[in-house]
Formats: C-alpha cells, sequence, structure tokens
C-alpha cells in the first residue's frame, strides 16, 4: 500500500498539465454580476454526464491549484461517485488556478447554476484546496449560485488564507492566486466580511492536522464560522476523529477513504456531515488510507497521457493582488447576510431569480513577468512508476 500511495501521489503532482473539458450552456441570472468571462469559455470548462440518477443530487468537482479538473478527479472521486450512484460534473477554471480568483469564480457560478438548470435538481459541490475556498466568492456574490446549491464540502480549504510566500512578494511578481491567499489580502478580508456561510446551504469543511499547505490548524485557517453555533456548518479535523492517522494536502483532496465516508455522508444524508451518523470508527481509522480501484491506473495514466499532449500554459505575474470587481467593492461597506435559519427552504431563498440573457466580456491581468511550468521531467518519471506499479499489480 506504501507503494501504491507514493506512485499516485508521484503521479499526481507531476501530471499538473492541461486538460481538456466539455461543454455546457446557460446565463446568469438578472441579479447575478455580468461575467467578465465570454459565455463560451465558460460552456467549454464544464463538463457533466448524462443526468440518469434523479434520485441523487449531481456533484460538481472543483480542482486545487496547479492542476485541472480532469486530473485531479478522473482517478478517484470521479470513480468513487460513480460507483455510488451520482451524477458528476467537474469544472476547470484557467490557468490551472493561478490567475486572479475572482475570474476563476465565475467559472464555478456559471458551472452551479448551468447543472441545476439541466438537471432540474440542486447541486452538491465538492471542492479541494483553493478549490474549497474560491467557490465561497462565487457562493457570496452570485445568487443564482447560492440557490442552486444544497452541500458544499470543503476539502482542505485555506478559508482565512496561507503566507505561501511569507507576507512578500517574489522576484519578478508572483502568480495572483498567491496575493489573493494572503491572510490579509484584501480578497481573503472582503470574502470572509460578515456571514462566512450564507444561504441555506450544509457546509462541511474537512481538515488535516497533517497538511503541509493549509496552516495554521490551531488556530485552523481552514475552519469556517469558528466558534459560531448552526445547525448548518460543521469543521471537522480528522485527527479528532482518528488521531493516528496521516492525512496530507494531497490525499484529503483525492484518495483518504476516511475522508471519503464522510464527504459521502454529507451528499448523501441531510445536513452536513456527522461523524457517528457516518460510522467512523477504531476500524476505520485502521483502514489503509487510500481508495485505488483497478480504474485508478488506467484512468491516471491516460489523464497524464492527454496532458502530455497538450499545451503547458503561460501563467501571468502581476506586481500587486488584482483590484477588488465592482460588485465587491459596492458592497464591501453595507451590512452583510445573517446566516441562513435552520428552517430555511428552497423557497424562503429570494435568490431564486428568472433568468436573462447570457452576458460576457473580456479581460485580462497585466504582466510584469511571464512564468511556465516545467514539468516534462517529472511526468516522466510519475508515467514511469504508474505503469510499473499498475502492471505489477494487475500481474499479482
Amino acid at each position: 500500500m506504501t507503494r501504491v500511495r507514493l506512485a499516485a501521489a508521484l503521479a499526481i503532482a507531476f501530471a499538473f498539465v492541461a486538460a481538456p473539458a466539455g461543454a455546457q450552456s446557460s446565463g446568469p441570472s438578472v441579479s447575478d454580476p455580468e461575467y467578465s468571462v465570454p459565455v463560451a469559455d465558460l460552456d467549454a470548462a464544464l463538463d457533466c454526464d448524462v443526468f440518469t440518477h434523479p434520485d441523487k443530487e449531481p456533484v460538481l468537482l472543483v480542482h486545487g491549484t496547479f492542476t485541472s479538473g480532469h486530473e485531479q478527479w478522473d482517478w478517484n472521486y470521479g470513480i468513487l461517485l460513480r460507483e455510488t450512484g451520482h451524477d458528476v460534473c467537474i469544472v476547470t477554471y484557467p490557468d490551472r488556478g493561478l490567475g486572479d480568483m475572482q475570474i476563476s469564480a465565475e467559472y464555478v457560478a456559471y458551472a452551479l447554476r448551468t447543472i441545476h438548470q439541466r438537471s432540474g435538481s440542486k447541486v452538491d459541490m465538492v471542492g479541494h484546496s483553493q478549490g474549497a475556498l474560491m467557490p465561497r466568492w462565487a457562493v457570496k456574490w452570485w445568487p443564482s449560485a447560492r440557490a442552486a446549491l444544497d452541500d458544499f464540502v470543503l476539502l482542505a480549504g485555506p478559508n482565512h488564507g496561507v503566507a505561501l510566500t511569507g507576507g512578500g512578494s517574489l522576484p519578478g511578481g508572483m502568480p495572483a492566486v498567491f496575493w489573493q491567499f494572503s491572510p490579509t489580502s484584501n480578497f481573503i478580508r472582503t470574502l470572509n466580511a460578515g456571514d462566512e456561510t450564507p444561504g441555506s446551504i450544509d457546509y462541511t469543511q474537512i481538515y488535516s492536522d497533517q497538511d503541509e499547505l493549509v496552516r495554521p490548524v490551531d488556530p485552523p485557517t481552514a475552519a469556517l464560522d469558528l466558534g459560531v453555533e448552526g445547525p448548518n456548518v460543521v469543521n471537522i479535523l480528522i485527527q479528532d476523529l482518528c488521531p493516528l492517522r496521516l492525512v496530507d494536502h494531497l490525499s484529503i483532496g483525492t484518495t483518504d477513504v476516511l475522508t471519503q465516508r464522510l464527504v459521502l455522508d454529507a451528499i448523501d444524508r441531510a445536513g452536513p456531515t456527522d461523524a457517528v451518523r457516518a460510522d467512523i470508527d477504531e476500524i476505520l481509522c485502521n483502514l489503509p488510507d487510500q481508495y485505488v480501484v483497478p480504474e485508478t491506473f488506467s484512468n491516471l495514466a491516460a489523464q497524464v497521457h492527454r496532458s502530455l499532449d497538450g499545451e503547458f500554459p503561460e501563467s501571468a505575474n502581476v506586481s500587486e493582488e488584482p483590484p477588488l470587481r465592482d460588485y465587491a467593492v459596492a458592497s464591501a461597506t453595507m451590512d452583510q447576510p445573517t446566516p441562513a435559519s435552520s428552517t430555511a427552504t428552497p423557497q424562503d431563498d429570494p435568490t431564486e431569480a428568472a433568468v436573462s440573457p447570457p452576458t460576457g466580456g473580456g479581460g485580462a491581468l497585466p504582466a510584469t513577468g511571464r512564468t511556465i511550468p516545467i514539468l516534462a521531467a517529472g511526468i516522466a518519471i510519475g508515467v514511469a512508476l504508474l505503469l510499473r506499479l499498475g502492471k505489477s499489480r494487475l500481474d499479482d
């Protein structure tokens, strides 16, 4: 199992190269901010199964920084969720998450509303790392996204920021998202002003004290509404359930079976996850920590090959944090909504708005330098390890 975990970790770490996505279509509601991204681009970034499981809500998967949707999800939660009877949608936001999170959030807002319209159902969302933090911007500012969402499961989300660069800049500037990750950034302060968990959404935040990136753990930068009592928000530190369990930043968002049990409990049952209800016991705590099935190897190898066939994306470095969008600036001095009542229903939420024609636009951040991820050698090593291990498992 150690070899399996090592190969999977190396393969995903080295597989962070561009990946394609499918298409859907929709437009914003009348009360949503206008998209700055062309609708055609938002369409192309969303890839959904045919909706054939009306008994369960479709699940939107949102990837983390340095990767893309199918790279992160095809070999773990994509398999697991389909095995358990869920329709799956994957969104890939641009530049491997190195750009302005305000732009990335438009992809999530659009995806939530599109899935809601096309499936006729509320949507569950699972996000890892930036894919847990950034969608909160969409939920906060896009009423249609808030109205579409039922359960939001956040895996290792740096909800109150992380100091990736020690609070300073890098020579030649740095990617926009690094500025926004700072605990003192305008993005983080505006995102967390007022109600951190708006709407009648059930929020489950899961994090680990073994996470090498999302720190500090005490007090936890990951926790939402820390110290605020409420029935629709749960913060779970893995080691509170299983003190000796090792769960790092990669495995909590991909293959950790304990985390997966909590995720399934959250999206399949009413309310946020409940560790007792999910049968988290000593036996589960001591189970091998990686979800590995035969499809893991074939799906990951296929995605690595697709990534190798793609182009290496360029990331624009900027010399300061991107300015807040007008819709956020205009609301910065307004009172934020109070947390939703536990008795709220979708009918109680006034954000179920009418649909207006799609609006779009364009825009780009000024670049002070260019950086290109150079991972080809690492990818080759990861693929070789993966294929070798996969063959040995099949031979066994």
